[in-house]
Formats: C-alpha cells, structure tokens, sequence
C-alpha cells in the first residue's frame, strides 16, 4: 500500500472513531471499534523509513512495511464489521426494528457513515 492510501486510510479512520466516540452506544463493541482505529493510527507511522532507522537491511525494513501495511487493510476490515454492529447495537436499545436495507443506507447511503469517512479521507489524503 502506498503512502497516500495509508494516508487516507487513516483519515477515513479518524473520522469512523470520531462518530464511535459519541454516536455508538458505550459497549465492548464500541471499545473495540476504538481500539482497532488507535492501531491503525499507530501503524500509520510504521512505514519502511521507520524501519530503516532500526534495522540496516533495506529488505527487511521494506518486507516489513508490507507486512504493517496489510494489517491496516485487515483492521479496516474489522472497523467495517464493527461500525454494522454499532448500528444493530443502536436498533437494538432503541427498539426499532433494523432492516438490511436500512443498515445499508446508514452505512454507504448519501449521508452514511462510511461513505462520510471515504469523502474526508480522499478530501485530506491530497
């Protein structure tokens, strides 16, 4: 993964944790959302310059930036899966019923929460 889509990884994440903090309900659900956004935070610094201040092989500190950059892409995997379970977390305490179709426009409609979060990664990655 290059640098300007590890960039807007990270923004895209800033945003998720941002409405996780004060939208989704306080659960072990939404603690771990938080904390999968934290590390993708931290891995952000973790490129192959990082790596070649502490190691002297240049292969190495480049297998490992690949390495640190596909956990970021499996993390936001998770924070996906975890931002369709703070919706049904959010049904679910307000007792309303929660379609799939419903989910899906909270989720990637035109005022979605992913959809938010890709519009100010692209916006700020640049």
């Amino acid at each position: 993964m290059d640098t300007r889509k590890r960039k807007e990884l990270v923004y895209r994440t800033m945003h998720i944790g941002a409405w996780a903090r004060y939208f989704s309900p306080k659960t072990q659900n939404q603690r771990e959302l938080l904390i999968a956004v934290d590390k993708i935070q931290r891995l952000w610094w973790q490129n192959e310059f990082h790596f070649m201040n502490r190691l002297e092989s240049i292969e190495r500190s480049k297998k490992l930036a690949q390495k640190k950059s596909k956990i970021m892409g499996l993390e936001y995997g998770k924070i996906v899966q975890r931002v369709e379970q703070a919706f049904k977390d959010i049904a679910q305490t307000s007792n309303e019923p929660l379609s799939p179709v419903g989910l899906n426009e909270l989720m990637y409609g035109n005022d979605g929460v992913l959809t938010k979060a890709v519009e100010y990664g692209r916006l700020h990655a640049n």
